[in-house]
């Protein structure tokens, strides 16, 4: 859930640079790439990334599938790193754990509470997309990695 427009005009006053952008064009430090992303004709397919709002928490969610059926991808530890800035220039946070690949939206964990970190849970909410480098591999080594601009929700 987003917040209401005072909401949000209360974090346009907080915060140094609220113009809503989507991120860094192509070509600029971030490198995003279009989903659905691929490794290859073998490797997971990350069809989807968002970054939802719910209460104080923003929540980051993937849809993925393996070409060769969800049990590839079952116990296999997979790496989402949701950057601290728009420019990709400060360390990412590092979420780390297992899909099912169903090709459904799955929670993947928690990027940030407002309780934890105030300015970067309104810089992220503030914006309609932000930075995601996601780094997803199957049982036998197929992989898939690369930065997306995932939609905030």
């Amino acid at each position: 859930m987003r917040f209401p427009l005072p909401g949000a005009l209360l974090w346009c006053l907080i915060l140094p640079t609220c113009e809503h952008e989507t991120g860094p064009a192509a070509g600029e430090p971030c490198n995003t790439m279009p989903l659905p992303l691929s490794g290859g004709v073998e490797a997971p397919l990350v069809s989807a990334v968002t970054l939802a709002v719910e209460g104080g928490d923003i929540i980051a969610r993937v849809t993925v599938t393996d070409p060769q059926g969800p049990e590839d991808l079952a116990r296999v530890m997979q790496r989402l790193s949701v950057f601290t800035d728009r420019r990709c220039e400060g360390a990412p946070l590092e979420l780390v754990s297992d899909v099912d690949g169903a090709g459904v939206p799955e929670n993947f964990g928690i990027v940030v509470t407002f309780s934890d970190n105030q300015a970067l849970y309104g810089a992220i909410v503030s914006g309609l997309t932000w930075p995601v480098a996601v780094a997803f591999s199957d049982v036998h080594g197929n992989r898939t990695a690369g930065r997306v601009q995932a939609p905030v929700q």
